[in-house]
């Protein structure tokens, strides 16, 4: 039997090739998009691979944009826009919406780690932006 991370590596190999059979190499839009959702995985390795590899140990590469304290959102709803876009990088602004439960979170309060026990929340929303950029001609998520 595969292990949870096995699955949400090949649930994530299995977005990534399908977006690409389907769509060639989709928009910023659609790759943002995809990773927010990949993002929700209880294994943030699930979204690696719309991820620039240079990239992968900080922010993008855990996916904050979609959790809270390192649980991931459960979706309610999602909407990304294209701000700006060129031939090599676009920047994408995002809006999620949903719920966070979970046990066991931890961040970084002024560079302090801090776990928590038990943590509910309910109509919760975060905005921001992604920057994204063409490595070998298939837009991933950057952190430059």
């Amino acid at each position: 039997m595969m292990s949870r991370r096995a699955l949400s590596l090949v649930a994530a190999l299995g977005l990534t090739l399908t977006a690409q059979a389907c769509c060639g190499n989709p928009p910023p839009d659609v790759v943002a998009e995809q990773y927010l959702r990949a993002g929700t995985n209880p294994d943030p390795a699930a979204a690696k691979a719309f991820v620039d590899p240079a990239c992968h140990d900080k922010e993008e590469g855990r996916v904050e944009a979609v959790r809270m304290m390192g649980i991931p959102m459960k979706l309610e709803k999602l909407s990304v826009t294209v701000d700006s876009v060129t031939d090599e990088t676009a920047v994408v602004s995002y809006t999620a919406q949903g719920s966070v439960e979970g046990e066991g979170g931890k961040t970084k309060v002024f560079g302090v780690d801090v776990t928590a026990g038990k943590v509910s929340i309910k109509d919760a929303k975060r905005t921001g932006q992604l920057k994204l950029k063409k490595i070998e001609g298939i837009w991933k998520v950057t952190c430059e």
